[in-house]
C-alpha cells in the first residue's frame, strides 16, 4: 500500500478538530439556545464534510492502492470492485452504472465536498451580520449567490476529473475560499477592535487563526508560490482552525462581543414604574447614557403608553441612543443601547421570560426588586447577556 502523504495526515488531524468543535458548539447551543453557537457549529460542520470527502476522494484516486496493480495503466485502487449499488440494482434487472471506475467516484465525492462549502459561507454571513444587524445583508448574500452559481456551473462542466479541473473551476473555488476567509478576518477584526481589555488577547488569537486558516491558504492557492502537496497549506489551515475553534470554545463570550455600547437595562410595569435596573457602563465611562436613562425613567410612562398603541413597536430611536422594548405579560423590558442587533433583541427576549418567571410574584405587586435579590437578578442578566462586559 502506498505511503500516506503528509497533506492527508494533516487534513485528518484538522477533521478531528472540526468534528470536536462542531459537537461542542452544537452542545452549547442546546444548552443556552443562542443561535450564534448554531451558526458556528454549522460552519465547522460544513468544512469538516468538505475535508472528509476531499480526503476520501484523494485516497480513492491516488493513495490506497492494491499491491501488484499497476496504477499507471489502470486508475484503480482498493475500490475497484465498486460500485456496490450498481451491482445491487443489476441483481434486480436494473442496469444503471452509477460509477464505472474509482476515478468517477473520486470526482463525484470531490464535487459534493466542494458544494458542501456553499452553505458554510451562508452560515458565516448570518454570524457576521448578527453582530450589528437585525437582518441578513443582501449585498453579502448577493455576492455569495453569484459565487455559488459560478462554482456550480464551472464544477459541473464536462471534461474534468479529480486533480484535473478546468481553470474556471479553479478560479471559482478560489473566489469561494476568498469570501470565507474575508468574512472570518472581518469578523475577527471586529472582535479585536471592540473587545474589552480582558478579552483582547483571545480576540488576537482568533485573528491570527483566521489569517492562518484563511488568508495564507487562499493567497497560496491563488498564486501557487508554494507547490501543492507539501502540506504547507494544510498545516497552516489546521493550526488556524485549532486556534479559532479552541479559543471560541474556551471563551464562548467572544461570539457575542458587540461593536457598540449597551449601557442600561430597565424593567417597568404597565404604568411605567421602574422595578429593576442594571448598568453595564459606569457613569464616568459614559455620562451621556446616565442623562438619557434618567430622562427615560422620567418619561417612560408616556413612551410605553404611546408604544402600546401600536403592538409592533419594538424600538424607539432617540437623538443619542436607541431603546429596545420587549414585553412579557404586563411588564416592559427596555434596553438602552447605541445600536441594535439580532443578538440584543434575542437576549432581551430570553431575559424577559426568565426574569418574570423568577420574580413574577414580586412584580405583580409592583414591588421594586429588593437589593438582597439583586444578586439573583444580576445572575439572570449575566446568563442572558454573556456578550456584554460586566
Amino acid at each position: 500500500m502506498a505511503e500516506i502523504p503528509l497533506e492527508i495526515i494533516i487534513s485528518s488531524f484538522t477533521i478531528l478538530v472540526l468534528i470536536t468543535a462542531t459537537i461542542l458548539s452544537f452542545y452549547r447551543f442546546l444548552q443556552v439556545k443562542y443561535k450564534q453557537f448554531l451558526y458556528i457549529a454549522l460552519n465547522w460542520c460544513g468544512i469538516a464534510v468538505w475535508l472528509i470527502l476531499t480526503v476520501v476522494s484523494t485516497c480513492i484516486k491516488f493513495d490506497l492502492v492494491v499491491p501488484g496493480i499497476n496504477t499507471l495503466d489502470t486508475e484503480v485502487g482498493i475500490f475497484s470492485n465498486l460500485p456496490i449499488l450498481s451491482d445491487f440494482l443489476d441483481f434486480f434487472g436494473i442496469n444503471i452504472v452509477i460509477f464505472s471506475s474509482p476515478v468517477m467516484l473520486s470526482h463525484f465525492l470531490g464535487l459534493i465536498g466542494l458544494f458542501s462549502l456553499l452553505p458554510t459561507a451562508l452560515f458565516l454571513i448570518i454570524l457576521v451580520d448578527s453582530i450589528n444587524r437585525t437582518s441578513i445583508d443582501p449585498i453579502k448574500t448577493g455576492i455569495l449567490g453569484l459565487i455559488s452559481t459560478t462554482v456550480i456551473i464551472a464544477a459541473l462542466a464536462p471534461g474534468q476529473g479529480p486533480k484535473d479541473i478546468s481553470p474556471y473551476t479553479y478560479f471559482a473555488s478560489v473566489m469561494l475560499q476568498f469570501l470565507w476567509a474575508f468574512l472570518w478576518i472581518y469578523y475577527a477584526l471586529k472582535l479585536y477592535i471592540n473587545s474589552p481589555e480582558n478579552l483582547q488577547r483571545f480576540a488576537l488569537v482568533i485573528l491570527v487563526g483566521t489569517i492562518l486558516a484563511g488568508a495564507i491558504p487562499v493567497f497560496n492557492t491563488a498564486t501557487q508560490l508554494i507547490q501543492a502537496g507539501l502540506g504547507i497549506n494544510e498545516l497552516s489551515f489546521a493550526i488556524g482552525i485549532l486556534l479559532m475553534a479552541g479559543t471560541l470554545l474556551y471563551q464562548p463570550g467572544m461570539l457575542f462581543i458587540l461593536p457598540y455600547k449597551t449601557s442600561r437595562l430597565g424593567v417597568f410595569n404597565e404604568k411605567g414604574v421602574p422595578l429593576f435596573s442594571h448598568q453595564w457602563i459606569s457613569r464616568e465611562d459614559d455620562p451621556t447614557s446616565e442623562i438619557v436613562f434618567t430622562e427615560m425613567k422620567e418619561g417612560i410612562s408616556t413612551i410605553l403608553t404611546e408604544s402600546l398603541k401600536q403592538a409592533n413597536v419594538r424600538e424607539i430611536h432617540l437623538d443619542e441612543a436607541i431603546l429596545i422594548i420587549e414585553r412579557h405579560k404586563n411588564f416592559s423590558f427596555v434596553l438602552l443601547t447605541a445600536k441594535t442587533s439580532r443578538s440584543l433583541t434575542t437576549a432581551l427576549n430570553t431575559f424577559s421570560v426568565k426574569f418574570v418567571t423568577k420574580f413574577e410574584e414580586l412584580l405583580a405587586k409592583s414591588v421594586v426588586i429588593d437589593p438582597k435579590d439583586h444578586a439573583t437578578a444580576s445572575t439572570i442578566v449575566a446568563e442572558c447577556f454573556p456578550f456584554l462586559p460586566s
